[in-house]
């Protein structure tokens, strides 16, 4: 029953103020529904162009900051915390920069340090080797606006094969993948056990976005309403295909106006923030051989080569995806760790020792999943020629939008000419190889759990 004339004013848990003329639960209830979820846009920052990270995340309480990459290949938080270095020499020099120590933090719940080296633990593999990591429990925030409680990897030692981290400070590696959709095969692996940061803070949207000149910054958006309200105009919506991860369903891949994988079979892409290449089929690798002959140690006549395009099915149709060859070339410059080198390998006759050539960002992948055909990870060189808004309620969509020539995420409208969208934007990048983040483990995860 209302009493007329009477408002009350409550300013609940939740930090929204609502005006309340004693209405009932479910009323209020419906309320809070129907308010907009916060936006929080956060800066990537550039590392080498190789890898983008942020500070806005903080784990724990008091909290403490970690220097984190926002990945959408993978599904759950992986931290490398100063306990690492109490069980096994994890780091080269010291521990990183602010490590996370779950002794420091009120709200976790989880193996007290004494008793690590008795815990059930978890292999992680990545290129440079195997890791040994716990489940804990705390508290996440994101930029002090969002927050949730989430299980998580923390790493807690280092196995033989793996050398020293060399993490330049970073701490966390946070999962954005897609939800899991319920299989027999997701409950096997556990993945249904934890929820995502997504899940957990209720992030409907988020975009990617990174500036197309060398060294550009980045930006995080999560809760992005761009497309929804409308100003996303040049967007064009791409289906995600799969059971776990972002995955584009490949119609066609080719060089120029040459095709030369994917035509005629099921192909399947993920798209992966947390890669530094595009691992293809073999056909792309040599096609893109045959042209890149007389190209120049420095990369100064890149501009002749044809562009690399993959064409995606969309639920209005297909779209190509363009990346010119300052997107998919670069100037290695520097020495290759073993497993960099491994894939590196085929664009020279022998291992020079320091390398400082033209090369592509492409590794050779060739694995097939029985479902959805040969399986691809399309990583950073596709992220700095498109910004992407991952709809992450179901029906799964990517949002693709020319990416501007610096990371200022600003929307172009849809008339802007071809001329106008890549005037002052694209150069090719200088890296250093030992830097490269390749993904041996998330081909085998994409190939098996796709």
């Amino acid at each position: 029953m209302r009493i007329a004339g009477l408002t009350w004013l409550f300013v609940l848990a939740t930090g929204i103020t609502v005006n309340v003329d004693f209405m009932g639960r479910s009323e209020i209830v419906a309320r809070l529904r129907d308010q907009a979820p916060a936006r929080v846009e956060v800066e990537l920052i550039n590392h080498h162009d190789l890898i983008f990270s942020t500070d806005a995340l903080s784990i724990g309480d008091p909290a403490q900051i970690l220097h984190s990459i926002f990945d959408t290949g993978s599904f759950q938080p992986v931290i490398f915390s100063a306990r690492c270095l109490g069980f096994a020499a994890c780091y080269e020099d010291s521990v990183p920069r602010d490590a996370y120590d779950p002794s420091n933090s009120t709200t976790y719940v989880g193996t007290k340090s004494g008793d690590v080296h008795n815990a059930d633990l978890v292999e992680l593999t990545y290129g440079q080797g195997t890791v040994d990591a716990i489940y804990g429990r705390d508290k996440f925030a994101v930029a002090t606006q969002l927050e949730a409680r989430l299980s998580f990897l923390e790493v807690v030692a280092k196995q033989s094969s793996f050398e020293s981290l060399d993490l330049e400070g970073l701490t966390a590696v946070i999962g954005i993948g897609k939800t899991p959709v319920m299989s027999k095969m997701v409950e096997q692996l556990g993945l249904n056990k934890h929820r995502s940061l997504l899940d957990a803070m209720e992030i409907q949207r988020f975009t990617v976005c990174i500036g197309r000149q060398p060294l550009s910054s980045g930006k995080l958006v999560l809760n992005d309403d761009s497309i929804d309200s409308g100003q996303a105009t040049a967007a064009f919506p791409v289906d995600v295909v799969g059971h776990v991860h972002w995955g584009l369903q490949i119609q066609g891949i080719s060089l120029g106006e040459e095709s030369v994988a994917c035509a005629e079979g099921a192909c399947t892409a993920i798209a992966d923030t947390g890669t530094s290449l595009l691992a293809v089929p073999t056909q792309v690798i040599q096609a893109v051989m045959e042209v890149i002959g007389d190209v120049n140690d420095d990369c100064s006549n890149i501009n002749r080569l044809p562009s690399l395009t993959f064409k995606v099915a969309g639920p209005a149709g297909s779209h190509d995806l363009v990346i010119p060859p300052d997107g998919y070339m670069a100037l290695l410059d520097g020495y290759a760790a073993p497993d960099v080198w491994d894939v590196i390998k085929i664009w020279f006759g022998e291992n020079p020792g320091k390398i400082s050539h033209c090369v592509p960002l492409l590794m050779p992948q060739d694995e097939s999943s029985p479902e959805f055909g040969q399986v691809m990870i399309l990583g950073l060189p596709l992220f700095r020629q498109y910004m992407a808004t991952f709809k992450h309620s179901p029906p799964h969509e990517i949002h693709f939008e020319k990416s501007p020539a610096e990371g200022d995420c600003t929307r172009r409208n849809v008339g802007t000419s071809l001329a106008e969208e890549q005037a002052g934007g694209g150069s090719f990048i200088t890296i250093d190889p030992k830097r490269l983040r390749v993904p041996h483990q998330k081909i085998q995860s994409a190939v098996s759990l796709l």
